[in-house]
C-alpha cells in the first residue's frame, strides 16, 4: 500500500529522510502557504508525483470558500479556487481538499467546492472531509468528479455512541461504488 506521510514538513531535509524509510507521497499544508519556493523545489526535485498540496477550506458567511491554516484556526484570506491552481502550477502532482465545515460531520462532502476545484485543475483531487456513508463517497466521486477519497471517522466510530471500532467495507462493496 503506498503511503502518504503529512504533518510539519518544512524542508527537502524531511522528505529525503522519508523516501529513506519508504514512504512514497509527502503533503505539504502550511510550509506551502508560507514557502511556495519549498514546494516547487521539492516537486523539482523529487517529482510530481511524490508531492500531495493540502488544502483547509472553509465557507465564509457569502458562500465563498478561503484557504485556512494552523488546524483549521487561522483564515489565511486565500480563494482555495486560486491556491489550487497555485499549487498545480508549482509543481504539486495530487490536491488533497478538506472541508473545516464538514470534517467530522458524517453529512457527506462538500460537493461544491471539490467540483469546482476539480473541473479547473489538471491533476487528481482527493476529498476529504464528512464521509457519513459509502454513499457519500460514491455521490462525490460521479458529481465532484474528485479522483479519490479520503475517510476517517466512517471507518473509526460505530453505533449510536460513536464507540471506537475500526470498520471497513467488504471489497466488493467498495470496488461496486463507482
Amino acid at each position: 500500500i503506498p503511503i502518504c506521510y503529512g504533518g510539519g514538513i518544512k524542508n527537502i531535509k524531511q522528505i529525503t529522510k522519508l523516501l529513506k524509510i519508504g514512504i512514497e507521497k509527502v503533503c505539504i499544508n502550511n510550509a506551502a502557504l508560507n514557502n511556495i519556493e519549498f514546494v516547487n523545489k521539492a516537486a523539482k526535485d523529487f517529482g510530481s508525483s511524490t508531492i500531495v498540496g493540502s488544502i483547509d477550506t472553509k465557507k465564509n458567511l457569502f458562500g465563498k470558500n478561503f484557504v485556512y491554516s494552523n488546524r483549521g484556526i487561522k483564515n489565511t484570506g486565500i480563494d482555495a479556487l486560486k491556491f489550487s491552481k497555485h499549487l498545480e502550477n508549482n509543481g504539486v502532482g495530487e490536491l488533497l481538499i478538506t472541508s473545516i465545515d464538514k470534517e467530522g460531520s458524517f453529512k457527506g462532502y462538500e460537493i461544491d467546492i471539490l467540483k469546482n476545484i476539480s473541473e479547473q485543475v489538471n491533476i487528481p483531487v482527493i476529498a476529504n472531509g464528512g464521509a457519513g456513508r459509502l454513499d457519500d463517497m460514491k455521490k462525490v466521486l460521479v458529481e465532484a468528479k474528485v479522483s479519490a477519497v479520503a475517510a476517517g471517522s466512517l471507518f473509526v466510530y460505530y453505533g449510536r455512541h460513536n464507540a471506537v471500532l475500526i470498520n471497513y467495507p467488504d471489497r466488493l462493496i467498495i470496488e461496486n461504488l463507482v
